[in-house]
């Protein structure tokens, strides 16, 4: 996936939960990075989204004034 992006209005409503929930998890590669750049929105979107998907089990670097966070796949709870 190469953007993400939910419209203001529509935030805190619960659509950027449900639609990265539908990624398929086969897609969620081990080891997958996902930069989030210098969007403070963002990052704490994904940082709360991977503590849920990884049980707490992902981290988050800086690089290059870039915030990635990784994470291995196999680590998914059930829904």
């Amino acid at each position: 996936m190469a953007e993400f992006f939910i419209s203001r209005p529509w935030r805190r409503r619960g659509i950027g939960q449900e639609a990265v929930r539908l990624i398929p998890t086969a897609s969620l590669a081990a080891g997958t990075s996902w930069s989030t750049l210098r969007n403070p929105q963002a990052v704490a979107f994904w940082a709360r989204w991977w503590a849920e998907y990884t049980a707490g089990q992902f981290q988050e670097r800086t690089e290059n004034g870039e915030i990635h966070q990784y994470f291995e796949s196999g680590v998914r709870r059930s829904h």
